[in-house]
C-alpha cells in the first residue's frame, strides 16, 4: 500500500508522474552510457587513443555514480529531495559540457568523473522520492513502473548518436544533448516537482548518525543479503556495458549504426521484463519473481557460452540472447533494490544512497579488475558472464531455502528525527 502523502498542490506531479520522473532520472546514467557506445571508433580516431581505452571512460562514470549516490542519499535526508536534484543535475550538465569540447581522453575522462558524479543523483534520489511514497511489494511494482521509463535510455541513446552522426553531426553532439536533458529535468524540478520527504532529518549528515545508518543497513539481515545479489547483479551489467563494444568490433566487426540497433534490442527486454514484474508481483511475490529472472538470465548466458564455443556465434543471436537476458537482469535487481530498502523508510535516502553506491561501486572494480583477465575474447567473456549470473541465482536460491518463496517483508516504522 502507499503512504500516505501529504497534501499535493495541483500543479505539481501526482503519484504517476512522479514515478515517471524518478524512471527518467535513473535514465540519466543509461542514456550517457549507451549512447556513446557506438560512437567508440569515431571517438578514438577524435582523441587520437586506442579503442582500448575507451571502456575507460564507461568504468570510470559508472564508478563516480556510485560515488555520487553515496553522498547525495544522505543529504537529501537532511535537506530534502528537491535541493540535492538541483545540484546533481547542475554537476551532469557541467560534465556532460566539458566532455563536448573535450580534445584528450584526459579531459574526457575528467568530464565523465563530473557527469558521472552528479548523475549519482539520479537513482538514490528517485529511490527515495519512491520509498517515501510507497513500501512493500507496492514499492517493488512502483520501481518496475520506473525502470520500464529508464528503459528509454538505453534505448534512445545509441540510436541518437548514430543518427546524429549520420545527419553529418560529431560525436560530440550527443554530450551537448544530455546537456539538454538535464536542462529540462531541471525546469520540471523547479516548476512541478512536489518534495516528498515529509520531515527533514537534521542530524542525517552527523558521523555518528551515519555510522548508525550503515551499521543498521548492513547488520539486518534481509538488506544485506539483498545487497550482495544486487553487486553480483552488478558485476554482470557493467561486463556487458563495457566489453560489448569492444567484443562486437573485434570479434563480429560490428561497430556504428549496426550495433546501436543491435543493442537497444536490450533495452526491449528490459521493458517487457519490467510489465511481467509489475504483473508478477501480485502472484508471486517479489522475491518469486525476482527467482525466475535470475533462472531466465543464468539460462541465457550458458546459451550464450556455449554459442561462443561452438563456433556458430554472430553479432544476432548474441544480441537476441543479451535482449532476453535484460528481462531477467534488472527484474532482479529491481526487486532486490525494494527488500533491501524496504526495512528502512525512516532512512530512505541514506538506504538508496548506500545501497545504490555499494552494488555499483563494488560491482564496478571487480568488472574493472575482471576486464583485463578476460580480454576481448567472446567466450571468456560470455564465461564471466555466466559464472557471475548463476551466482546471483545460488544466493536466491538459498534465500528461498531459509525463507519461502514469499517471506513478508521487515519494515521498520518510521523513525522521529533527533536534533
Amino acid at each position: 500500500m502507499p503512504d500516505t502523502p501529504a497534501s499535493t498542490p495541483r500543479n505539481t506531479l501526482g503519484d504517476r508522474g512522479l514515478v515517471v520522473y524518478a524512471g527518467l532520472l535513473t535514465a540519466l546514467g543509461a542514456f550517457a552510457v549507451d549512447s556513446t557506445l557506438p560512437m567508440f571508433v569515431a571517438m578514438a580516431d577524435d582523441l587520437s587513443t586506442p579503442i582500448e581505452s575507451l571502456p575507460q571512460t564507461i568504468t570510470i562514470f559508472l564508478f563516480a555514480i556510485g560515488i555520487g549516490q553515496l553522498m547525495f542519499g544522505p543529504i537529501s535526508d537532511r535537506f530534502g529531495r528537491r535541493p540535492v536534484l538541483a545540484v546533481g543535475l547542475t554537476l551532469y550538465s557541467i560534465g556532460a559540457l566539458l566532455c563536448y569540447i573535450a580534445d584528450s581522453l584526459d579531459t574526457m575522462i575528467l568530464g565523465r568523473i563530473i557527469q558521472g558524479f552528479g548523475s549519482g543523483c539520479g537513482p538514490a534520489v528517485a529511490r527515495a522520492m519512491l520509498r517515501d511514497r510507497f513500501t512493500g511489494d507496492e514499492l517493488a511494482k512502483q520501481f518496475a513502473i520506473s525502470v520500464a521509463v529508464f528503459s528509454l535510455g538505453p534505448i534512445l541513446g545509441p540510436l541518437l548518436g548514430v543518427s546524429l552522426v549520420a545527419l553529418g553531426g560529431s560525436w560530440r553532439l550527443i554530450y551537448g544533448c544530455m546537456a539538454l536533458v538535464a536542462f529540462g529535468l531541471i525546469f520540471v524540478l523547479a516548476t512541478r516537482l512536489p518534495e516528498t520527504l515529509r520531515t527533514q532529518r537534521l542530524n542525517a549528515l552527523k558521523p555518528s548518525i551515519l555510522v548508525d545508518n550503515c551499521a543498521s543497513l548492513v547488520g539486518n539481515p534481509q538488506s544485506r543479503f539483498f545487497m550482495l545479489i544486487n553487486v553480483l547483479s552488478y558485476v554482470v551489467i557493467v561486463l556487458v556495458i563495457a566489453g560489448s563494444p569492444v567484443v562486437f568490433a573485434e570479434n563480429f566487426g560490428v561497430t556504428g549504426a549496426l550495433f546501436a540497433i543491435l543493442f537497444a534490442l536490450h533495452a526491449v527486454g528490459v521493458i517487457i521484463g519490467q510489465f511481467l514484474n509489475h504483473r508478477s508481483i501480485d502472484r508471486f511475490g517479489t522475491v518469486g519473481t525476482a527467482l525466475w529472472a535470475a533462472c531466465l538470465m543464468a539460462a541465457t548466458l550458458c546459451a550464450m557460452w556455449f554459442l561462443s564455443l561452438s563456433g556458430y556465434a554472430n553479432a544476432y543471436n548474441i544480441s537476441a540472447l543479451i535482449a532476453v537476458f535484460a528481462i531477467g537482469f534488472l527484474t532482479v535487481q529491481v526487486n532486490s533494490t525494494a527488500m533491501a530498502m524496504t526495512p528502512h523508510g525512516h532512512i530512505a535516502g541514506f538506504a538508496a544512497s548506500f545501497i545504490g553506491s555499494s552494488s555499483q561501486i563494488t560491482g564496478s572494480v571487480i568488472a574493472s579488475l575482471l576486464m583485463p583477465l578476460i580480454g576481448y575474447s567472446l567466450s571468456w567473456w560470455s564465461c564471466a558472464l555466466m559464472i557471475s549470473s548463476s551466482m546471483v541465482l545460488g544466493m536466491l536460491l538459498l534465500w528461498i531455502r531459509g525463507n519461502g518463496i514469499r517471506p513478508v517483508p521487515v519494515e521498520t516504522p518510521d523513525a522521529p528525527d533527533i536534533p
